[in-house]
């Protein structure tokens, strides 16, 4: 039976954790993956510079198991939950996302951002290229029941009625200050994946250095996670 692994790369001078990582079949093979990565990748990540600085004095990482699986939701699962585990104790990894499948928690470098900033400026330099997104857009824009459909109509009931969003704006002021209970239903207890709890969905954000919206999409089922972190509603 096939088995599915996470597992680590260790780095041989001090035995710090540098990347966690999965992988189906043996570990072996997985590590000369990497060194052949290193070897022939022509883009420079934190990884590959750290095994091509390894390389060059000789050395290689060494490998190990951390957890072994019967199947790949399961791993991958496992994954995102030993990345986030070791980045909060303090771990210094190479990984360049949050584990899983997917790319969450990527962040491209200077120089990719750079040449994708000017492909973008030469693709819409082209009057037919922009005419072509602006069709594209638009129809996203126009389907029925849409975000933007419904931010639309909104926008075009203000600009009929100018004190419509002053009266909006106002009611809800007055609701909250006449129910302040309703306030307090808004700041509800959330915990993390690893017990930890959090007084509400604005403390954990600023405690964890995460964003607002991205918290309160793992909340309600939208993202798996966010940089690692899992969320649920906890208990008062």
């Amino acid at each position: 039976m096939v088995s599915y692994f996470v597992y680590g790369l260790f780095d041989p001078r001090d035995g710090a954790l540098r990347y966690v990582g999965c992988h189906r079949g043996v570990l072996a093979t997985r590590l000369q993956s990497h060194l052949a990565d290193s070897r022939k990748s022509k883009i420079a990540t934190h990884k590959t510079n750290w095994i091509r600085k390894l390389t060059q004095m000789d050395l290689m990482p060494i490998i190990s198991e951390i957890q072994n699986f019967f199947s790949k939701k399961e791993m991958l699962e496992a994954e995102v939950y030993w990345i986030s585990f070791f980045r909060s104790q303090g771990c210094r990894l190479t990984n360049g996302t949050d584990g899983g499948e997917g790319v969450w928690g990527h962040r491209h470098s200077i120089e990719t951002r750079t040449v994708l900033s000017q492909k973008n400026r030469i693709q819409f330099s082209n009057p037919e290229n922009r005419l072509r997104h602006s069709v594209i857009a638009k129809s996203q824009w126009n389907r029925p029941g849409s975000r933007t459909a419904q931010s639309a109509l909104k926008r075009r009931q203000y600009e009929k009625d100018p004190g419509l969003a002053r009266r909006v704006s106002e009611g809800k002021r007055n609701f909250y200050k006449d129910h302040p209970q309703a306030c307090l239903m808004r700041a509800k207890p959330i915990a993390d994946q690893f017990g930890n709890r959090y007084e509400s969905l604005a403390v954990a954000a600023r405690k964890l250095g995460l964003s607002q919206g991205n918290v309160s999409m793992v909340l309600r089922g939208i993202r798996p996670h966010t940089k690692g972190f899992r969320f649920v509603f906890a208990e008062k």
